[in-house]
């Protein structure tokens, strides 16, 4: 098995009070993080390494039986379907597994951290379900935001490093270490939605619940049911959007 050196994250105030040391599990390990509150709820994300190897996974629990995103060692990074099965069944006729794929990006400035993924998740697609999916009892629930704002989970991998790093408007949530020195982090954000924003995620829903009807399945009979919608950002930041899917009874203003 590769080396472990054991890893901590010192973090304190923004003045420099309440220092504190928390020690990361590891090598590898499995985080299970939720937005909202029982009832009005996102799906349950996971974020998982095996113990002898850098990569690092996420998922979304209702669907981590087709597709997951993989953050390879080798930097091929890459959103896929997990089997050759899947990809022929509900893919793009192709036969590919591979849904997108990019290399790994630079690391930030001088802080020793690279973007992962990025999951957001919106006031609006927090909708009251009668019956909620069940959350693992190990799982943290990160509050819901305000109304206009959606929290952002960044999925990061990270260099230790003695140089401080300012924490803007992101909040440590979990990490654990890495076989060969690395860390992954978990961090939470607040962030305004805009216009756009909005917008964009509701022509996708709509051309998402087209291809679904071609198909036969129409997505909105369902009741909470939920997506994952990937987004390519300007500065080449792959993020997915958690939302909750309109039902037939809805309309784009009630949301």
């Amino acid at each position: 098995m590769p080396s472990f050196e054991p890893i901590w994250l010192k973090v304190w105030d923004a003045d420099g009070g309440n220092p504190q040391d928390i020690p990361l599990p590891g090598p590898g390990g499995t985080v299970r993080v939720v937005v909202g509150e029982p009832g009005k709820q996102s799906g349950t994300w996971r974020i998982w390494s095996p113990p002898t190897k850098f990569d690092v996974y996420v998922g979304v629990r209702a669907i981590l039986g087709y597709q997951k995103w993989s953050l390879h060692e080798t930097g091929d990074w890459r959103f896929q379907w997990i089997n050759d099965e899947k990809a022929a069944e509900f893919g793009d006729g192709s036969g590919n597994r591979v849904i997108d794929q990019w290399e790994r990006p630079a690391e930030v400035g001088e802080t020793g951290m690279t973007r992962g993924l990025a999951i957001r998740v919106r006031h609006q697609d927090l909708v009251e379900v009668a019956n909620p999916q069940k959350v693992p009892a190990d799982a943290i629930w990160v509050p819901a935001p305000p109304e206009g704002h959606m929290v952002g989970l960044h999925v990061v991998v990270a260099r230790p490093s003695q140089q401080p790093i300012g924490l803007t408007n992101l909040m440590p949530v979990a990490g654990y270490g890495l076989v060969g020195g690395l860390a992954m982090l978990l961090f939470a954000s607040v962030d305004p939605v805009t216009d756009e924003n909005n917008q964009t995620i509701a022509t996708a829903l709509t051309e998402a619940i087209g291809r679904a009807r071609v198909r036969g399945v129409d997505l909105t009979s369902a009741v909470a049911l939920r997506a994952a919608l990937g987004a390519n950002n300007s500065d080449g930041e792959r993020s997915v959007w958690d939302v909750a899917v309109p039902t037939s009874t809805q309309t784009e203003s009630d949301r």
